[in-house]
């Protein structure tokens, strides 16, 4: 066995392969509010550091959500193909400027597989769910850069699309949330925990976001009584 060791015969220990790495790193930036560093990875994917939770966030994938209205779209075809033309970003805002500089990042058959998975494969209550959950991402990505324009524009959009889907238990979730420890007709002063609940979403006040969401909500009829609920208790504390 020595000598299998010194000679590299069939029982000698092999150091491990190392496999090439499937993953860059393609562009690295910092947040200006928040000063969190952010990165974007050659799949698409990016990441940004919670100062306070000491982790990484993933604020973008561009494979994650599929058949969401606000799903990525890949660039123009040109010839039955993939171009490499510009991406002009839907949005305009910190959050979209990065997820798009991810989506830049993708190989062209990734971008393909991606194309081709398939919207109309997607169900109408599928796509209904997996947009809510987006844009609860969204949200919550936005926050975790710390940009105040993409919270704003997103909890408008969900707001929206929770009208129109009129799913009364997610809407009362974050109603609650927006609202904070306050005491609604029906539940406890304890529903929000006031030493987990901070009045602030990337700078934005969360009850100003409410008073921006509730007129929203209350286009759905179906809503309107709890919505009503939450708008008085919302005039007693602005």
């Amino acid at each position: 066995l020595a000598a299998d060791h010194q000679t590299g015969g069939e029982d000698a220990v092999r150091a491990p392969k190392r496999h090439k790495a499937t993953v860059a790193l393609t562009a690295a930036d910092v947040a200006p509010d928040t000063g969190a560093p952010i990165v974007c990875l050659s799949d698409g994917r990016a990441f940004a550091y919670h100062l306070q939770l000491r982790s990484w966030l993933c604020i973008g994938d561009p494979t994650a959500y599929a058949g969401s209205e606000f799903a990525p779209r890949p660039p123009l075809a040109h010839g039955g193909g993939v171009g490499r033309v510009a991406f002009t970003p839907t949005v305009a805002t910190p959050l979209g400027r990065i997820q798009e500089t991810g989506w830049h990042q993708r190989s062209l058959s990734a971008r393909k597989d991606t194309a081709t998975g398939g919207d109309g494969a997607v169900s109408a209550e599928k796509r209904r769910l997996v947009t809510l959950d987006h844009l609860e991402h969204q949200v919550m990505a936005a926050a975790a850069i710390g940009s105040s324009e993409d919270v704003t524009r997103f909890v408008e959009l969900l707001a929206r699309h929770l009208a129109r889907d009129g799913d009364r238990q997610r809407v009362e979730f974050w109603m609650r949330s927006l609202l904070g420890p306050a005491l609604i007709k029906g539940e406890c002063p304890q529903s929000a925990d006031p030493l987990q609940w901070t009045p602030m979403l990337a700078g934005v006040p969360k009850r100003r976001l409410l008073a921006r969401a509730l007129p929203i909500l209350a286009s759905n009829r179906g809503l309107q009584g709890v919505v009503t609920e939450y708008s008085d208790v919302l005039s007693k504390l602005l």
